[in-house]
């Protein structure tokens, strides 16, 4: 697990081994998404203690929080929510690749997006990085997960016309009461009752990273472990092209 607070990260350890679970392992690494350099010590670190590498679920985010630059010059939302997951999926591909080379069941990077993807445009594709003529805290949330989509279908698309045996997904876990609400002023009481819980979150994340229903059916978004449709922007052949090329140079690989 990559965690910004590695006391958090070693408190959900503690209680997956109280709950009962004693085979298997789980590690915690230090991990601050806003920090490109911190995603390649991550990435690196990762790289030296586990050999191999069958699933990435790249999961964490944030949500209508006021305007800020990272210290990489980024729009804090655009960074932490696509493209720092960008940078990380790219750093650990390779193990993934090998991983899976000769394997009957195909690796799998699984991102985190949201339905407010269907609200997301690249409308404002020069400046989504920084915003720095506009910003809309609602717009930049809705276009960060949009790009996230987009980059699996292009991930995905890529990868099997490589003819590696590796698939990328993305999905919406439901609207769930955690900390990424916190810039959400409030929460009415009725809408708290809408909400899934933690549990029903993971179990679609679960879904996309293991449930045999999707072995090698990559580019596609899930809700409710189902496929759902997309944004049609996130399935624009030009458009992925041109996040994929921005994204590289973004954050500085080939």
């Amino acid at each position: 697990m990559g965690v910004r607070n590695v006391e958090a990260g070693e408190k959900v350890v503690s209680e997956i081994r109280q709950q009962g679970i004693t085979t298997g392992q789980a590690s915690y690494i230090g991990l601050d998404l806003k920090s490109l350099n911190s995603v390649r010590v991550f990435a690196q670190t990762v790289l030296e203690k586990f050999p191999k590498i069958h699933v990435l679920i790249n999961n964490a985010g944030i949500m209508w929080t006021p305007y800020e630059l990272t210290e990489d010059g980024y729009e804090v939302q655009f960074q932490v929510n696509y493209l720092s997951h960008f940078l990380l999926t790219n750093l650990l591909l390779p193990r993934i690749v090998e991983t899976a080379r000769g394997n009957s069941m195909a690796g799998r990077i699984v991102n985190i997006s949201s339905a407010g993807h269907y609200a997301g445009t690249f409308k404002n594709f020069d400046d989504i990085e920084t915003r720095a003529t506009v910003y809309n805290k609602h717009a930049a949330y809705f276009d960060s997960k949009l790009a996230q989509l987009a980059h699996s279908n292009f991930l995905d698309k890529k990868l099997q016309n490589e003819g590696v045996n590796v698939n990328a997904y993305s999905l919406h876990p439901g609207a769930i009461p955690t900390d990424i609400s916190a810039h959400v002023l409030t929460i009415p009481g009725w809408a708290k009752k809408l909400m899934r819980n933690a549990d029903d979150g993971a179990e679609v994340i679960l879904c996309a990273a293991v449930d045999s229903e999707f072995e090698k059916k990559g580019g596609v978004f899930i809700i409710n472990c189902g496929v759902d449709t997309q944004n049609p922007e996130a399935l624009d052949i030009v458009m992925q092209n041109k996040l994929w090329e921005k994204s590289c140079n973004l954050v500085g690989i080939q």
